[in-house]
């Protein structure tokens, strides 16, 4: 039998389930345990959160966010300052979902779950600690973020980055280019990409850009390379028409990864526009430049042709 469910006052036949070494068997347990309203059961659901069965921990998540016991909130918010990060995760998960169907639990929630994010140093628990804010639709949720966002700490930075891109808000363009342009933590980076990426502002282009001629001479080959291809996966999904114009601006640049990024970007812009700029780089000196054009006409010619 696991520890977690043992030595609790609890339906003889759903106790059994929940000590079972079956995971489907623990499952059906916290199901039952979703019906019994008196405090006992939540607690046991709580501890099922650190199970090691993956399936287990949704099922008590999924428990607790619809618990309608009056204990629920308090126990969960008790919960964000457990030891285990899976309980942690667990519990802001929970408490998010729960913000966004019971009004009054929001303002509690926010308090709770962000004096909790101060000092949280799990990655995937600071990330459902930060989305849980966002849930709460908190008027201070914005500016809680932003302030992650300049904290010296990268899960910090990465979780905010995160709940951020749920508001899609413009105004939060230039903290995530600040975060992008002062961050060398892979994480970071790559979360600030994909989150200016996603608002659509040309300007993403011009950010992207300046980080890879500032890695180009700061870093290891395996880390440039790997940034370079996340850099390419956000250029390529910046839905505004103003992006080719100034990655064409990118191919006179002075750093040659830059033009090469600026090169293959284009290839999926589908901007006719883009055809003769590549041309003109087939007869570049640089073989490294040449490739890159070579691949962004392949794909442009692809990205043109009718349904492509």
């Amino acid at each position: 039998m696991l520890t977690w469910a043992s030595n609790i006052r609890l339906p003889k036949s759903t106790r059994v389930k929940l000590g079972d070494r079956d995971p489907e068997r623990r499952k059906q347990g916290l199901e039952e345990l979703a019906a019994l309203p008196h405090g006992s059961a939540i607690k046991v659901t709580l501890r099922a959160l650190d199970d090691p069965v993956s399936n287990v921990r949704e099922a008590a998540i999924f428990s607790l966010s619809g618990s309608k016991s009056r204990r629920a909130l308090k126990l969960l918010v008790k919960a964000l300052r457990h030891k285990s990060p899976k309980v942690r995760f667990g519990a802001a998960t929970a408490l998010g979902v729960r913000a966004g169907t019971i009004v009054e639990e929001r303002s509690r929630a926010f308090d709770a779950v962000s004096a909790a994010l101060n000092t949280e140093h799990d990655r995937n628990a600071a990330v459902a600690m930060a989305m849980a804010l966002h849930n709460t639709q908190d008027s201070r949720a914005l500016d809680k973020l932003l302030t992650l966002l300049r904290s010296r700490y990268s899960v910090s930075q990465r979780a905010s980055i995160t709940a951020l891109m749920l508001f899609e808000d413009p105004l939060t363009f230039d903290p995530l280019a600040a975060a992008l342009k002062n961050s060398y933590d892979a994480g970071v980076m790559k979360a600030a990409a994909t989150a200016l990426a996603s608002l659509g502002d040309p300007r993403a282009v011009d950010e992207i850009l300046c980080k890879l001629r500032g890695l180009s001479t700061s870093s290891t080959d395996a880390t440039f390379d790997a940034m370079f291809s996340h850099f390419l996966s956000a250029l390529r999904h910046i839905e505004h028409p103003g992006r080719s114009e100034r990655l064409i601006l990118g191919l006179d640049d002075g750093e040659q990864p830059v033009r090469c990024l600026a090169a293959m970007a284009l290839g999926f812009s589908g901007d006719v526009r883009a055809e003769e700029a590549l041309k003109k780089l087939l007869s570049d000196k640089d073989p490294g430049l040449r490739r890159a054009a070579e691949s962004g006409l392949q794909d442009l010619k692809r990205a043109l042709r009718p349904g492509g």
